[in-house]
């Protein structure tokens, strides 16, 4: 019990205290809060503690001037549900990205450049994010929902059929030009080949070849218009934010000084996988998850694990139990005989973007939040780094950046051993050491885990607004 240290607190009130002696510091309501809960937990271990809580205001991002403009989001959402932006005609952004699951699939797909294997990541406080992808890829939210509309294994569509399609719709086109403006001429875009697109490192690729015998006055035309869908795209995303999770109740309680927060902290059911037979909907799960009620003590040892003698803190902290940075987890780093690079190659990627932060799509190229990209070094120890998750809302496994593990228990007793682990690639950073936890400490930190998870966003943005919601943007 954490009161045997408090007793510190009075050690000096006792009968032997002489009547010219100041009086004893009195204990303030967080210290008497955290003296009742069943574990140590300190002050100082408290400041780490209380720093992942609240979730905070989606930063600003000042290269989208239209990040938080709730017509751009309307319009991003009637996007992100549109199947017509893909190849097939069938597959959207919520086709990889399922409201119901989190924004998540639970599924590992294969991507370019590279072929390499990578699990969806969730849609949740994405607004967050630094980097984006598990390479770094992305410097913004409005670059990154570029990529799978051109991917291969993704919508597999080319910027022309987009702005295309787009503007042929007489809505989608209105609502583009009320929220930025007038558009472009886009003269002899009728004419242009439909798949038209920049490939990668490839001038020779026939698609790269049809984008470049187009006229550079259009392509330019059309770069400008695939970025308003881009940026439309991730004002929607910005709003796809998780409630406060039981962790964040807790925090709330200790700092008022509420003696019984311990009740709070409940930790969530696990979630189950979307192939699962009795899979359920993620409203089904919250309700599951009523979150108040008893004290759970396994939930809180875990708190203690994670902030403590487990140091899980170290690259998960802050208030989305991540460090935005990139970091080795010794997987294997070949995919069928080929090297992942991860951050070296995220890195490369980002450098070239043309749609970065410092281009000329950026609507605030000087701005700081794109210093980022001015001293970004490229080392030889990048070479299978990837980024830190956050950790708040885990969806269904798979887990890691290639779903290695099915489930969070399988996560954990990687870190427990660290069995099979490689060495550092190219002499990189060497921070992992087993864990050497029992099975009830394991169980305790992912107890500890699922508290992280919050509420879902409002069901308004699980689909696409009418085509009267649509229409009115234009009014």
């Amino acid at each position: 019990m954490a009161l045997g240290s408090a007793a510190l607190l009075w050690a000096c009130a006792g009968p032997g205290r002489d009547a010219g002696d100041p009086a004893p510091r009195q204990a303030t309501p967080l210290e008497l809060a955290l003296m009742a809960l069943p574990i140590e937990l300190d002050p100082a271990r408290w400041q780490l503690v209380s720093q992942g809580s609240p979730l905070p205001p989606v930063p600003a991002d000042p290269t989208n001037r239209v990040a938080d403009d709730r017509r751009a989001a309307l319009l991003g959402r009637a996007l992100f549900f549109d199947p017509r932006l893909s190849d097939d005609g069938q597959t959207s952004c919520a086709t990889c990205h399922v409201p119901e699951l989190g924004f998540d699939d639970g599924e590992v797909h294969r991507v370019a450049p590279g072929d390499h294997l990578r699990r969806t990541p969730g849609l949740l406080n994405v607004g967050h994010l630094r980097w984006l992808g598990w390479d770094g890829r992305k410097d913004s939210l409005w670059s990154q929902a570029l990529g799978p509309l051109e991917a291969a294994r993704e919508q597999n569509t080319s910027r022309v059929h987009v702005v295309r399609t787009v503007l042929a719709d007489p809505d989608l086109a209105a609502a583009l030009e009320a929220v930025f403006g007038p558009l472009p001429a886009l003269e002899g875009l009728d004419r242009a080949d439909e798949h038209a697109r920049p490939v990668w490192h490839d001038a020779d690729h026939p698609l790269s070849q049809a984008w470049a015998a187009m006229d550079p006055e259009l392509r330019r035309e059309v770069d400008q218009v695939f970025v308003y869908v881009g940026k439309a795209l991730a004002a929607y995303e910005r709003q796809l934010v998780s409630g406060p999770a039981p962790f964040d109740r807790f925090v709330a309680a200790v700092q008022s000084g509420d003696r019984q927060a311990a009740r709070l902290l409940e930790p969530a059911a696990e979630v189950p996988s979307p192939a699962a037979p009795d899979s359920t909907t993620a409203l089904e799960r919250d309700a599951a998850l009523d979150l108040g009620g008893a004290r759970n003590p396994s939930a809180l040892r875990g708190l203690e694990l994670f902030f403590g003698r487990a140091n899980c803190h170290t690259c998960h902290n802050g208030p989305l139990f991540t460090d935005y940075e990139f970091h080795d987890t010794l997987l294997p780093f070949e995919d069928d005989g080929r090297p992942d690079r991860g951050r070296h190659l995220g890195i490369e990627l980002v450098r070239e973007d043309p749609f970065g932060g410092l281009g000329e799509y950026s609507d605030d190229p000087d701005a700081s939040g794109a210093q980022k990209l001015r001293f970004l070094p490229r080392r030889p120890h990048q070479y299978a780094e990837f980024k830190t998750p956050s950790l708040r809302d885990l969806g269904p496994g798979p887990y890691m950046h290639r779903g290695e593990f099915a489930s969070l228990g399988e996560v954990l007793r990687h870190y427990n051993t660290l069995a099979g682990a490689r060495r550092n690639a190219h002499g990189g950073e060497a921070i992992l050491v087993p864990l050497d936890l029992d099975e009830g400490q394991l169980a305790d930190l992912e107890a500890f885990l699922l508290s992280l998870r919050g509420a879902a966003p409002p069901l308004e943005l699980w689909g696409p607004p009418s085509r009267a919601e649509l229409r009115q943007l234009a009014d």
